[in-house]
């Protein structure tokens, strides 16, 4: 089940407003009226997914949920990261969380009827009118803006009403489980020797992609994996189309780049290389004068600072004028010494005038939003910039690669006039070019075989008519042609189209299968006696140390940040130094055992006890509550395999 602290230790609130997150994070419930298989519509589909002590779990409201699930998942991610590749995402974990936590929910409810734990209207309305989003800015509830946002979000009073009511009472129970729960004194004692100890591990890796990059899925594989997910194939209207490729690092030999060019382009991208930017020695006079001041106040202030800018002329000391009147209190008592300041720092209004000046002179009244000003230029120190000899491999590459780019589109464009004016074929045969075709795709489908810049081939591809030809596409690192050979209406792909997709699926799994299979029979021998620096030389593997690191830490030196990684060598000890598996991330299988230990420091731990005791504590509730909940399950759930598989 997802964890219970997730949906506990915060507010009420956060659950009771998941419709109004679900609004915020993918539009509504919009996106959930998709059917969720292809024979029968969403709201006929009451067929149950699972019963959970006789009480049914509809495959509609399970495909919801997943489908909240899914599209919350990838709305976090995109936002943290930008564009985030579907497979990322493992559906199959995320689908069992789902079912967990709807089965959970369902028992959790029916012992609350047993125990006799009921929540009333006015609790309810309590609850309610707690939330910030139905508050009006004197942070009282409003009753109109509460109706307003429901019905934006189709959801009815009554149905959220219900929806606050049973976390309420879930709450309530949840409550009933963990309160008795406690963490004693010797317990936290232990846990913060456990925590604060700091652990040096040596650990190899095993590069699953580089050790089995010939590896394959069979023929078998790939033929299970079609017919264990024909949902994921129940095409929309898919294309295809035939390309010509002009990679642009081809066309870097043929770039010729001279001294007097070199010297240009780094001049013309100098601030690129900047070190120092330009600074200055200020000093200013300033009479103020606000923002939306009154014509008569402005006016006063413009007499007085011209009649000081007048002083000046007549040979007057700027800064005995500065110390006499000038209204910035903090510089003027320096004589209107501002001090050394970089270009960027000053108001845009002061800097334009300033940095105009020679040293020594003195600006005519300068307007910013505090006032009117005088300023004078003490010194001035130029930017300071990496010389051309230092950055001269840097600018002649990227010089290189432009030209490139140039020399590639000047020939994609010829390539292109023989494409309309014959054909893509007979382009390819007199250019001596590859023709190539792409697999079947979707609208806005990426990492196609064979097309880093997939996404934006299958975007355009999709206002193009059948048998049109593009214009010269430029991506990343290569320009297109291409021409949409065909269309196809919605339908149920076959093996054949979806083969280039599955293999993409599958090779990266069994990859890392194989490379987690070398893992565990290193982790065997390691525990029979060798060590790590025997296997890590067997394995052809640099052996790497992590350096000290705190045992609860979940950011671990060389590997990265990871909870999983941090529960895995939470418990290891020079007695028992390696784990029990091997931990994997990102294609990468790590072998490690424990090679030293520090004590926590005993002198630290009344200072971190408090924070010791409440992170056990929920610890513990935690397990206590997964503990409860198992029990719960025992028997009492049955879920169909059959409507199960077919949610997709």
């Amino acid at each position: 089940m997802l964890s219970w602290f997730r949906k506990h230790s915060k507010s009420w609130a956060v659950k009771a407003l998941y419709v109004v997150l679900a609004a915020t994070f993918f539009g509504g419930f919009g996106i959930l009226s998709n059917r969720y298989m292809r024979e029968r519509p969403a709201e006929e589909s009451k067929e149950a997914v699972a019963t959970a002590n006789g009480v049914e779990i509809s495959s509609r409201d399970f495909y919801r949920n997943y489908a909240r699930a899914k599209q919350s998942w990838y709305q976090k991610m995109s936002r943290q990261y930008g564009e985030v590749p579907a497979e990322m995402l493992d559906t199959g974990a995320l689908k069992q969380d789902v079912l967990d936590e709807m089965v959970g929910r369902a028992l959790l409810k029916q012992q609350a009827e047993k125990l006799g734990v009921k929540v009333s209207s006015s609790e309810v309305n309590t609850q309610i009118s707690q939330i910030p989003y139905f508050r009006d800015q004197t942070g009282a509830f409003n009753q109109a803006t509460y109706k307003n946002i429901l019905s934006q979000l189709g959801v009815t009073a009554e149905q959220f009403e219900d929806e606050v009511r049973e976390q309420l009472i879930v709450d309530r129970v949840t409550s009933l489980v963990v309160a008795p729960v406690q963490v004693s004194a010797d317990e936290v004692k232990e846990y913060y020797d456990r925590t604060f100890q700091e652990l040096n591990l040596d650990y190899f890796v095993i590069d699953a992609e580089k050790r089995y990059a010939k590896l394959e899925p069979t023929a078998k594989e790939i033929e299970e994996y079609f017919g264990s997910h024909t949902r994921d194939f129940d095409w929309p209207e898919t294309r295809r189309v035939q390309y010509l490729k002009f990679h642009i690092p081809d066309f870097e030999k043929e770039a010729v780049v001279s001294e007097a060019e070199l010297k240009e382009y780094y001049e013309k991208s100098k601030d690129r290389y900047l070190v120092k930017p330009e600074s200055a020695h200020f000093r200013h006079i300033l009479i103020k004068a606000a923002e939306g001041a009154g014509a008569d106040e402005i006016k006063k202030a413009q007499d007085k600072i011209v009649a000081i800018e007048d002083a000046l002329k007549g040979g007057i000391d700027f800064a005995e004028e500065a110390k006499k009147y000038s209204e910035d209190t903090t510089s003027a008592i320096n004589g209107g010494d501002l001090g050394w300041t970089s270009r960027g720092q000053l108001v845009p209004e002061f800097e334009q005038a300033g940095y105009a000046l020679s040293p020594g002179g003195v600006s005519e009244p300068v307007r910013s939003k505090y006032g009117f000003h005088l300023l004078k230029l003490e010194e001035l120190k130029p930017a300071e910039y990496k010389p051309l000899s230092e950055v001269k491999d840097a600018v002649k590459k990227e010089l290189v690669r432009n030209q490139a780019h140039i020399l590639a589109k000047d020939k994609a464009d010829l390539v292109l006039k023989d494409c309309l004016g014959k054909s893509m074929a007979e382009a390819a045969k007199k250019n001596h070019l590859e023709l190539r075709t792409s697999e079947y795709f979707r609208k806005g489908e990426n990492n196609l075989e064979g097309l880093p810049d997939s996404r934006d081939i299958s975007e355009l591809s999709f206002l193009m008519t059948q048998g049109e030809i593009s214009e010269v596409l430029t991506g990343k690192d290569d320009l297109y042609i291409f021409e949409v050979t065909e269309i196809k209406d919605p339908h149920q792909a076959t093996l054949e189209e979806t083969h280039p997709k599955i293999v993409r699926k599958l090779e990266p799994e069994i990859r890392l299968a194989k490379a987690k299979e070398d893992g565990r029979k290193d982790l065997e021998e390691l525990r029979k006696g060798p060590g790590i620096a025997a296997v890590a030389r067997k394995e052809n593997s640099e052996l790497k140390e992590t350096g000290f690191f705190p045992s609860g830490s979940q950011q671990v030196p060389g590997i990265g940040y990871s909870k999983e990684f941090s529960k895995m060598v939470f418990s290891l000890t020079l007695k028992d130094p390696a784990p029990k598996d091997v931990y994997d991330s990102a294609g990468r299988v790590y072998v490690l055992k424990l090679k030293a230990l520090k004590p926590a420091d005993p002198a630290q731990f009344d200072s971190e006890k408090e924070t010791v005791k409440k992170t056990l504590l929920t610890q513990k509730r935690q397990e206590a509550f997964d503990r409860y909940l198992q029990d719960l399950k025992k028997g009492k759930v049955q879920i169909k395999e059959e409507v199960y598989k077919k949610i997709e």
